[in-house]
């Protein structure tokens, strides 16, 4: 039997599943510079997650799974009828009215449009604050929110996850990433124009 991890891999790679599997949801998803841990944080296990074409899909997969002893995966729904992600893509009631620095954490992740809806339910009433001491003062003033900070802390009135040594999120790994390969198209593009300069002094 496959662990979660293993066995959302094996989802993606699987050709069988292609027409059911959009992708994993950390690769779909774009995280505002610097909020990739509160993002992470606020999603959960469903950053990890693997986004599938709809509750259809999500059935026969974990039929599958569940045939051929393939293990646990997390599936994020996405939304597959007319209009994606139009129903719903109002404003959260629950996280009006928040104090100055304190923002919903749907403002600081964007989704394509089929995973619209699931990002706005999987994130409905969290909101991202500085640090733990003011999460706490929210949580005291608004029971009903989940509070993340921006190092990835997460607090509400009955449950809290957090400390050190966490693990880089898969949403941080990507910003790197994509950052990384920013630099170094810079760097090529550098060399490539003081090439230029030096063969046109030549």
């Amino acid at each position: 039997m496959q662990d979660g991890t293993a066995a959302s891999a094996a989802l993606l790679a699987n050709p069988e599943w292609s027409r059911h599997v959009l992708g994993g949801v950390a690769a779909l998803l774009t995280a505002a510079e610097g909020a990739q841990d509160a993002a992470a944080a606020a999603l959960g296990a469903a950053a990890a997650a693997v986004a599938v074409a709809g509750l259809d899909a999500a059935v026969a997969i974990l039929v599958a799974l569940k045939g051929t002893d393939g293990g646990t995966a997390g599936l994020v729904i996405a939304e597959n009828g007319s209009g994606p992600g139009q129903r719903g893509a109002g404003r959260d009631a629950a996280v009006r009215d928040l104090p100055p620095g304190v923002v919903p954490a749907i403002d600081l992740v964007k989704a394509p449009g089929e995973l619209a809806m699931a990002l706005t339910g999987l994130l409905a009433g969290v909101v991202v604050a500085g640090d733990l001491s003011q999460a706490r003062d929210v949580v005291r003033a608004r029971p009903e929110l989940r509070v993340v900070t921006r190092d990835g802390d997460l607090l509400g009135a009955h449950w809290a996850l957090g400390g050190s040594a966490r693990p880089p999120s898969m949403l941080a790994m990507r910003a790197a990433a994509e950052e990384a390969a920013a630099g170094l198209a810079a760097a090529e593009r550098a060399a490539q124009e003081a090439a230029a300069a030096l063969e046109t002094a030549m």
